[in-house]
């Protein structure tokens, strides 16, 4: 669905929704009370995996964008081995933080500080990109009317 969604709005438009919902979450469960209630708990859980597909798919279509042939697969294969990384060193952090401090909130306040900075970095790729794109259509674009122009043109012979 969100891919039909971002052709109508454009792939940075989906991150920052993807962004303003994590963000959302995680306030909202810093200050939650941990009450057993099943129905928000059901809400919570799909509203993590809305916003978990945002970044997923959107950041592995900007993998497919930014590289081409043989380099895909192995940008894809770094997409992987990164994101496994980050989940590593968040299990391995837990057993840091769980004497002195709750690790689940420290956790979610080191992704309250990246997440917006990894997002200023991932907008800087798009603007790249487009950019680059709109460079080649434009170049595109005077080729075309410079070839045009010269079929135009017609020569007499005498």
């Amino acid at each position: 669905i969100s891919s039909k969604v971002a052709e109508k709005v454009g792939r940075p438009s989906i991150l920052l929704f993807g962004l303003a919902l994590t963000i959302s979450m995680i306030v909202f469960l810093l200050n939650w009370d941990r009450s057993p209630n099943l129905a928000l708990l059901l809400t919570l859980g799909g509203l993590w995996g809305l916003a978990d597909s945002c970044w997923n798919q959107h950041l592995a279509a900007l993998c497919g964008v930014l590289f081409r042939g043989a380099e895909q697969e192995a940008s894809f294969s770094n997409f992987a081995v990164f994101q496994g990384t980050g989940f590593s060193l968040s299990f391995a952090f837990s057993q840091h933080f769980h004497g002195r401090l709750d690790g689940i909130h420290v956790k979610m306040i080191l992704i309250l500080i990246c997440l917006p900075i990894a997002v200023l970095f991932y907008l800087s790729v798009e603007w790249r990109v487009y950019k680059r794109r709109s460079s080649r259509v434009r170049n595109e674009y005077e080729l075309s009317k410079l070839h045009s122009d010269s079929e135009d043109c017609t020569y007499e012979e005498n």
